[in-house]
């Protein structure tokens, strides 16, 4: 009887599978009840017909059971518990391949079953199912991820990652903990001093660049540290007054100042605003000049999509040395998070990907999407900026571009950049080839470092009777008197009070090469 329950579900199975894929008929919402209920039954029968003597060979094609009859109850088994192995894998495949509308239904508390039946024993199969389907459930963010630890699935997440044997096993471990903790600081701290050291160790035992890329990009996401998250802050997302101008030797405000003007030999902890080129490229903008003078004619990522990172601005305006006295980097304090990832070996991990995959796009965007949001060893940019020199075009390569840009002050790159002059990655790094808007109004009587003043006309033109501060008084924003800079934030004050441990971290002063 258990040989043609299995024949007929497994049949059933795979022609709901082969509706979706070949036929593309839309299954209804009914089939995702069915579905968990078939990944349950066939993981309870996977323990049934575990065997304990040997490898198991491969799975065969045979006639159904109920013809042909068995002599050999050893054979059987075996078939049975490669064929519940099968039907896990394709009843999942069913569930992830339904349309969004229909997967919505799918809730958190209805994988309880599921992992429930894990609980009893390991089924890589069956638990590479489960992290993809609530892989599913964390993409929806707020409640969804608020509920993650509701099933206690870091136990099932480190178990996996600890012994898979598949790509796919792998990758469905990083990109689960990824979109747990995906803009979730309090799922980050609770999690990352259990994950992060197993999720290393797979990622550097990996043979496959795909299972890389998504755990780089999963380590990005655990280093998210974003001011704008401490809920108890007066002013949220800004949690620190600016200095005074008058302390620093100029009259322009400095939170109106390009922030690579105030900081010429450091990369600052800052807002990233991301401008996307018609090449393929991308530029970052501090939050001064994104609001003065963006690139023409270029739309800024979203305001809920921008996040704060170590980086230069790459704005052609304002140009470095322009300051009297160079302020000192922003002390920034770690999360826990950040910690054990530079203590598990994360930069060595970066500079060996980079050296066994120096031709795959997706695991060099990866190492550049940390370089952004993490400081990490010279090193690990030098090796980036040598794989990345022998590119021709850097249209696949936008975000590992943007890593070494991130760093352009360094003088190991001002060198390198001097015997690789005709290369394309260094004339990204001197000057994107992007035209700016024309000069805001800034808030101040002054006007600002490099922008031409509105009283000066290269027309011949009369300056205009009202003055500047008239006409800059007219063009003030509630927006732009707002904006206030996090390398102004006084290093005394904890941003996350909970959930980042004080910890500073002062960037030495390297000399001025520009």
């Amino acid at each position: 009887m258990l040989s043609l329950f299995e024949d007929v579900i497994a049949g059933c199975v795979l022609v709901a599978y082969n509706l979706q894929r070949q036929c593309l008929v839309e299954l209804p919402r009914e089939f995702v009840g069915l579905m968990l209920r078939t990944l349950v039954v066939f993981g309870r029968i996977h323990i049934f017909m575990l065997p304990h003597d040997g490898p198991v060979e491969p799975l065969k094609l045979q006639e159904p059971a109920v013809i042909i009859c068995h002599v050999d109850l050893r054979c059987e088994r075996a078939r049975l518990f490669r064929l519940s192995s099968f039907v896990t894998d394709v009843a999942g495949r069913v569930l992830l391949t339904m349309q969004e509308e229909t997967l919505s239904t799918l809730d958190v508390k209805d994988l309880k079953p599921v992992r429930e039946q894990l609980a009893y024993a390991q089924n890589e199969v069956l638990e590479k199912t489960f992290c993809e389907l609530l892989a599913v459930c964390m993409r929806r963010g707020g409640e969804a991820q608020r509920q993650f630890f509701s099933l206690d699935p870091l136990e099932i997440a480190v178990r996996l990652a600890k012994r898979a044997t598949l790509a796919e096993s792998q990758i469905a471990v990083v990109r689960l903990i990824a979109d747990a903790a995906h803009r979730c600081p309090r799922n980050i701290a609770l999690m990352s001093s259990v994950v992060i050291h197993p999720l290393i160790r797979m990622a550097s035992a990996s043979h496959s660049p795909a299972a890389l890329a998504a755990a780089l990009d999963c380590f990005s996401d655990l280093a998210f540290n974003d001011p704008r998250a401490a809920e108890a802050t007066a002013r949220r997302g800004f949690p620190f007054p600016a200095l005074h101008h008058e302390m620093l030797g100029t009259a322009s405000s400095p939170e109106t100042l390009c922030t690579r003007v105030l900081h010429p030999n450091s990369a600052p902890f800052q807002l990233m605003q991301r401008f996307p080129l018609g090449n393929g490229g991308m530029v970052n903008y501090c939050n001064a000049c994104a609001l003065a003078h963006p690139p023409e004619g270029v739309v800024a990522a979203a305001s809920e999509d921008t996040e704060y990172g170590y980086f230069a601005c790459q704005c052609p305006r304002c140009q470095r040395g322009a300051f009297k006295r160079p302020l000192p980097p922003p002390t920034i304090p770690h999360t826990a998070a950040i910690k054990t990832l530079a203590a598990a070996g994360l930069a060595n991990l970066l500079v060996a990907s980079l050296k066994a995959y120096p031709e795959n796009p997706a695991v060099l965007n990866a190492v550049g999407g940390v370089v952004l949001r993490m400081e990490v060893p010279d090193e690990v940019v030098k090796t980036l900026f040598y794989v990345l020199v022998e590119r021709r075009e850097l249209r696949s390569f936008a975000e590992a571009a943007a890593g070494v840009a991130s760093r352009a002050f360094l003088p190991c790159l001002d060198a390198l950049c001097k015997n690789y002059a005709e290369s394309a990655l260094v004339e990204y790094l001197r000057g994107p080839l992007v035209s700016t808007t024309p000069c805001r109004a800034s808030p101040s009587t002054e006007t600002p470092l490099g922008v031409i003043s509105q009283g000066k006309s290269e027309a011949g033109l009369s300056p205009s009777p009202y003055g500047i501060s008239a006409y800059q008084s007219s063009c003030k924003s509630d927006s732009y008197q707002s904006t206030v800079f996090q390398s102004h934030m006084h290093p005394a004050v904890d941003l996350f009070q909970n959930n980042v441990v004080s910890s500073t971290l002062v960037l030495g002063d390297s000399n001025q090469i520009r």
